[in-house]
Formats: C-alpha cells, structure tokens, sequence
C-alpha cells in the first residue's frame, strides 16, 4: 500500500510539474501575442492621428509647463529642445525646485531679453518679483531662438509647497498662476524626456482630434535600458507590459500631456493638485465633472534613456504600482496578474523541491517552463520596443541603440526578478502608506490623500 502510495504521489508530482511548465510557458506566449496586437494596433492609431502640421498659430497661445526638481543634465536639454519646436505662438514656464545659484553659460542658447543687443548667452539671471504670485515667489525670464522665432522661458520659485499634495503638484499650481490670459492650450513635459521639433506640434494636433472637438491627450513613455544597469533593464521590462492598458485605456500621462486652458480651469484639477499626490492622477475624474474625456496621443511616444539603479528601479515600480490602485480604473486586472504571476513562481518553487526530492526527473520542466517563459517575455519586449520606436511615433529624440547579445541575455535573467518585484510592489500598494519620490516622503492614503512626511532641504 506505501509503495502504492509512493507511486502515486511521484505521478502526481510529475503531472504538476510538466503542466505547470506548459502553463508558465503559455502565459508568457499569451504576453508576446498581446504584444504583437498592440504593434499593430498602434500603428492604426498612429496612422489615424492628425498629422499636426500648422494647427499652432498666433490666436492659439500655448504654454508648456515644466516641473523640475533639482538641475541635473536632462533639464538642460529638455528645456533647449523646447526652443527648437516646429511651432510659433508659445512660451515655457519651468517651476524649479532645489536649483543652485546659476553661473554664466549655465544654460546655452538661452538668454535675457535686455542682453539680446549685446549677443550675450546664458549670462547670470536676474530676479524680478511676479506680481501674481503669493509672497516669497518669483520668476525670471529667459528667451531662445525658436524654429519660427523667439521662444520665452520663464522660471519660477520660491513657490509654496503644500503639505497635502506632492511636490511636483505644488510646482504646476505656481505655473498654471503664470498663465497669460490669452493661452488658449497648456501643454505639460516631464525633464526626463527630451522632445525633438515636432513634439509640440503634434501633441496640440492630437488635442484639437480629428474635428476639432477634442480638448485633452497625452502620449507615451517607452524606457530605454541603459547597458550594465539592471535598474533600467527591470524599469524598461515592467514598463513595456505596462505600455499596453496605459494606451487601451487611454490613462492619462503628465510627462507629455495637452489640455485646453479653459478645461484646465472648470474642471477643477488645479484644486485637485492641492490634495493628491501626482498630477496625472486626478485628470480623468476632473474632466469627467465637464463632460469631457481624455484621449491617447498616439505619435507621441517619448524615449527616456536616464539610468536608473536597481534599489531605484524598485521603488520607482512600487510607486507606479500604486499610483495604479488609487487612480486607475483597471488595478484589479494588475492585481489578478500579481497573483497569477505568484502562484505560478511560488508552485513552481514547490514543485521543484519536491520533485528533486523524491527523485522525480520530471522537476526539471520547472526551470525548462521559466527558461521558455522568459524567451517570451523578452521577445514581447523587443515587440513592445520596436512599437516604441516605430516610424509612426514622433519625437523619439534619441537616436535607436543597438542591444547586444549580452544585454538581451541580461534582460532575459532580470524578468524573472521584474516579476518578484512587481508582486511585491502590488500586494504592497494595498496595505503601504509610506514611498519616497525625488528626496520627499510621502503618506499615502487608500483614497489618495496624502501628507508629506519628511523631504531633503534641496
């Protein structure tokens, strides 16, 4: 009977093993399927999408508004790439943060405008007082040649920051105060980003929409790896799954984001700034109060290549993930796909130790299940990639890099940990309440209240 027994416990666990692997490998195929879909589908909305020539003119201001949190290298040239958009009638305002004393040349081809005789650029910035602007702020103004003529960049701070909002929210209410009364679109750009020509033009085209009845769009971020660095491999993996519900539902992304100005103002997103911790996150719900809806900009699919460490890369997923549960209608599918994914790594552990310890040869379909997974997983990346930087997308600044045989294999060992982090950080996002973003310490409330807990004095 106990050899009976034996013999059928050893079957079972063979059974397990083989099927688990089949299914580990099959949900991983249903990923690279679903990939190939959405290259195609993107194409169609790329090619369905406005072409965005001459939709900026003199009677239809634009101001770009700008967040920047500390001056490192990718300010300076997202700030110069605004001046060479190929569009007139708009001007920058950069809320900054945690900025040094500038020096001269700090910032080339941009100057004042009372040094424009002279021929001077990127002297020693002069302070002057904004009239509209609560005490202790203040702003100063720098222009650039522009495609079509004189771009202005005005420069915030010493605004207040709000204890019951993240920073970056504080920054955009100090630029939205220096609107001009006449703009009639505000454009939003994160400085991780660097925009080419048409950015600009493209994004207002996909605002307008196709008759002219839209009013509000924002695009993509696709994250290059950066070679060596397993932060940015395992950023770039979560985020190529994550491209996919972020552009069927049309989720709402700051980092290059349009609105009208008159939607900016009825709609109450400035106030909801004031109590929610990202500035995307409230968008839906704000325009849904006017009847109004937020679309996919489907060409502007921007490319950051910043690196990024592998502490770094967590809790950047963590924060994502639960951005996703306070603001995103579709977080129980990425809870569901958290517990798929789990279930299969934890009965795939299981199996392995019992099947190499009852000497079942068939344990090692386990580890053959994850190696095959993995290969489709990678292979959905390079799909999800190629949709990134395909001839459709626009304003993929940085020129394609080659990924060699190394880094592909890199990326193949890193899904399996992208994995164990991602349901990690959404079993977290339902019970966590602290995150650390840019230097600050938040508390996070389940309803996306939030407080600031502690931040560094940059």
């Amino acid at each position: 009977m106990g050899q009976l027994l034996y013999n059928g416990g050893t079957i079972l666990i063979e059974t397990l093993c083989i099927g688990l692997a089949i299914v580990t490998a099959a949900f991983a195929l249903v990923h690279l399927l679903l990939a190939l879909w959405f290259r195609g589908w993107l194409s169609r909305q790329q090619c369905r999408a406005d072409s965005g020539h001459s939709v900026v003119d003199a009677n239809e201001s634009v101001a770009v508004l700008v967040a920047a949190r500390g001056l490192d290298e990718s300010v300076v040239h997202a700030l110069k790439s605004l001046g060479r958009q190929n569009c007139s009638g708009y001007n920058v305002i950069v809320a900054a943060d945690g900025w040094p004393q500038r020096e001269a040349g700090w910032l080339a081809g941009f100057r004042r405008p009372e040094d424009s005789q002279r021929g001077q650029t990127g002297v020693t910035a002069r302070r002057e007082p904004g009239p509209t602007f609560q005490q202790n702020e203040s702003s100063e103004t720098w222009v650039a040649d522009g495609s079509d003529g004189e771009v202005q960049l005005q420069v915030v701070e010493g605004w207040e920051r709000l204890p019951t909002c993240g920073l970056k929210c504080s920054a955009l209410r100090a630029a939205v105060r220096r609107l001009a009364e006449d703009c009639r679109w505000v454009a939003f750009m994160d400085v991780d980003i660097v925009p080419g020509k048409d950015w600009l033009e493209t994004l207002v085209a996909a605002g307008c929409g196709p008759e002219g009845t839209g009013g509000a769009a924002s695009g993509l971020q696709w994250f290059e790896p950066v070679a060596g660095s397993s932060g940015s491999w395992i950023r770039s993996l979560w985020n190529a799954a994550a491209l996919f519900p972020t552009a069927l539902f049309a989720n709402p992304w700051a980092g290059s984001m349009i609105m009208r100005k008159e939607w900016l103002e009825s709609s109450g997103l400035v106030e909801d700034w004031a109590r929610n911790i990202v500035d995307d996150g409230p968008v839906r719900a704000a325009l849904a109060r006017i009847g109004k809806q937020h679309r996919l900009a489907a060409r502007v699919v921007m490319t950051n290549v910043e690196g990024c460490s592998l502490a770094g890369a967590a809790n950047w997923l963590g924060r994502m993930v639960k951005w996703n549960s306070i603001y995103e209608r579709n977080f129980a599918g990425t809870l569901l796909h958290a517990l798929a994914t789990a279930g299969m790594m934890l009965g795939g552990v299981v199996l392995l130790v019992l099947g190499a310890a009852s000497g079942v040869s068939a344990a090692w379909w386990i580890p053959l299940g994850w190696a095959v997974g993995n290969a489709f997983y990678l292979a959905g990346w390079l799909v999800m990639r190629d949709a990134a930087r395909s001839s459709g997308a626009v304003s993929v600044h940085q020129p394609a890099r080659k990924t060699s045989a190394g880094q592909l294999f890199l990326g193949w060992c890193l899904v399996t940990v992208t994995q164990v982090l991602f349901c990690l950080a959404a079993f977290r996002a339902l019970f966590a309440r602290r995150y650390r973003w840019r230097g600050v310490e938040y508390e996070v409330e389940k309803d996306g209240r939030v407080s600031v807990v502690g931040a560094d004095p940059r």
